[in-house]
């Protein structure tokens, strides 16, 4: 008997290949009939599965059509009995697929559909497109790659011509050693032939066929990120998330908490995979469940709104300039910047992932639990982190620069996490309203408005601000920092309640918890200010605690008289604040470790009695 094998896919059931007749010696004689084997393979073809006109919704329904049709397909071997074969192969539809080169790579464009995942990893591609592999899948096409040009220099592009079953073109490329390096083609270089080097491939394709060309590339060419570098990409790009979820929403933009996958992150330091996060407390508001460990590293993806483009991208650069100088110097106590891309018009940055923000962390936190030591050198981190903003910056031509950060607070001192809370840190982040300028120009800026409540004075005074804007904001963190470790969450929030005043200006009421209070003239216009006096009050109450130590009275001492003042030329300058409260941390240490140290002596010594 002759046997013709035709494969077919299992669910559009078109034609994938057509085999030679296997021969008979009856063959060729009139009213000799050939019997045809119907082999199913993969899933369905490129054209059906790009239109969506399979007609099957879910993998019961297409195992069904394949037992349909395989059953009435018995292959009569020309050694003996009938054996169903196809039977047997089609109630398996992922064993179907890995009969065939396009068949397993069919299973892994066909998690683009069926998954949330807009891209091939590259490791897929590896583990199907060997040099093997592809040598026998030309072969049966009758090509030849006698310098293994394809496996070497074009295996996306062999990927997609065999995905659309267009893998005779492959020859001319192979001839004009024509290889992925011609990856992306332009959308009017495949529709309106405008490429020399490829119109002879795509001038004798239809119209649909360029367009799969054209979708198909993306899935295979998503970016990998890396360290200080920034990509533009095209509007088609696909990015290599696996998974987000919104963390935060600014006025700048959001934040997002984003899973790359490990093929495309080579981040000297990887994120942590998140079903390992160290934290027992995720992120407050993430949802993202991974049960691959293997499969990627979250990490923090800050997005620029879309809007005025100048304007976005003012604030992009802006903000990129003041992290490039603060990442080289690799200061302990700032976030650093990983890498940058824009696409389709929008900026965005790649940050570690902190385990949370400041306010997150006094919420939860029992002031109990607390180290102090740990509590006080992570404020004596912030200081010299401010210190180093306000006098090291390098950006540009390396010029020394004069920075400002002009949004401290505690929704931008995040925390990441090493193994407990005694081993973490304290890091100033959201550089988006900062300023710099060369050290020899201006000292101090033209009146803008302020972010809140803690802004400073002059933010409301129309009067000139410097680096003192900082001193202030940092003041009230402080200022928080302590009441928490003093008297916990319940007291943060009775603070801020006890700081509410209602306004009057220009005949409208405001309420505000600012730390200081406008003094106004008979028309409701402001011409000066001074500290609340409920600010003041909570800090004499702190000091007149009996939990009161040397070290917070001399904190508290700190903000009083150095840095919540109203005029800001008489407040501390970040490279004194920060030597003062190092000094305060280390008396602190000095004190803690010489009570350790007679504690110890004075236990040794009752034991010594007792025996």
């Amino acid at each position: 008997m002759c046997i013709k094998v035709v494969e077919r896919y299992a669910v559009c059931r078109c034609i994938y290949y057509s085999h030679a007749v296997d021969t008979c010696p009856a063959y060729g004689r009139r009213g000799h009939s050939i019997k045809t084997i119907e082999v199913l393979v993969g899933y369905t073809c490129s054209s059906s599965w790009h239109t969506g006109n399979t007609g099957l919704h879910d993998r019961e329904e297409i195992i069904k059509v394949a037992d349909k049709l395989s059953a009435s397909s018995e292959v009569s071997p020309a050694g003996g009995s009938t054996v169903p074969s196809t039977v047997k192969a089609a109630t398996n539809v992922e064993a179907l697929a890995d009969s065939s080169l396009h068949g397993r790579l069919m299973a892994k464009f066909q998690k683009v559909l069926e998954t949330d995942e807009q891209f091939v990893p590259a490791s897929d591609l590896d583990e199907v497109l060997t040099g093997h592999a592809i040598k026998e899948e030309l072969q049966s096409f009758g090509l030849e790659d006698p310098s293994s040009f394809v496996f070497l220099r074009a295996r996306k592009i062999f990927a997609i011509l065999l995905m659309i079953r267009k893998l005779d073109a492959l020859q001319c490329l192979i001839e004009e050693e024509l290889g992925d390096e011609l990856l992306p083609v332009s959308n009017s270089a495949i529709m309106l032939l405008e490429d020399n080097k490829l119109r002879p491939v795509f001038s004798k394709w239809d119209v649909d066929t360029r367009k799969q060309f054209f979708e198909l590339q993306w899935t295979l060419l998503a970016p990998v990120f890396s360290d200080g570098k920034h990509l533009k990409l095209d509007d088609d790009a696909k990015l290599p998330f696996i998974k987000t979820e919104p963390i935060a929403n600014r006025a700048y933009g959001g934040v997002h908490c984003v899973e790359i996958h490990r093929d495309h992150d080579s981040f000297e330091k990887l994120g942590s995979p998140l079903s390992q996060n160290v934290s027992p407390r995720p992120p407050k508001g993430l949802l993202i469940a991974n049960t691959d460990a293997e499969q990627g590293h979250v990490y923090a993806l800050k997005q620029f709104k879309l809007g005025t483009a100048d304007v976005n991208q003012r604030a992009f650069h802006r903000e990129l300039a003041v992290m490039k100088s603060t990442s080289s110097s690799g200061h302990g106590h700032i976030i650093k910047l990983l890498a940058t891309f824009e696409q389709g018009g929008r900026y965005s940055m790649i940050f570690p992932l902190a385990e949370e923000n400041l306010r997150q962390f006094w919420a939860h936190e029992n002031p109990s639990s607390v180290n102090h030591l740990w509590y006080f050198e992570q404020m004596a981190g912030l200081a010299n982190a401010i210190s180093h903003i306000h006098n090291h910056l390098l950006v540009q031509d390396s010029r020394p620069m004069l920075g400002y950060h002009m949004d401290i607070k505690p929704e931008n001192i995040l925390i990441v996490r090493d193994s407990d809370w005694n081993s973490s840190r304290w890091l100033l982040s959201d550089f988006g309203s900062s300023y710099f300028h060369p050290k020899d120009s201006i000292r101090e800026l033209p009146p803008h408005p302020g972010h809140g409540t803690y802004e400073p004075p002059e933010c409301q005074l129309d009067l000139p601000q410097s680096r003192a804007y900082d001193m202030w904001s940092f003041g009230c963190v402080m200022t928080e920092c302590l009441i928490f470790l003093m008297k916990g969450s319940d007291a943060l929030n009775a603070f801020a309640e006890d700081r509410f005043t209602d306004v009057e200006v220009s005949g409208n009421i405001f309420r505000d918890d600012y730390f200081f209070t406008l003094e106004l003239n008979e028309a409701s216009e402001p011409v000066g200010a001074m500290t609340r006096p409920a600010v003041i009050q909570w800090i004499r109450d702190l000091e007149r605690d009996p939990k009161c130590t040397e070290a917070v009275a001399a904190l508290l001492n700190l903000v009083k008289d150095g840095l919540l003042q109203v005029d800001q030329y008489k407040r501390l300058n970040a490279i004194s604040l920060s030597q003062s409260i190092k000094l305060i941390h280390q008396s602190a240490k000095e004190f803690f470790e010489s009570e350790a140290k007679c504690l110890g002596i004075c236990e040794a010594r009752v034991t010594e009695v007792e025996d």
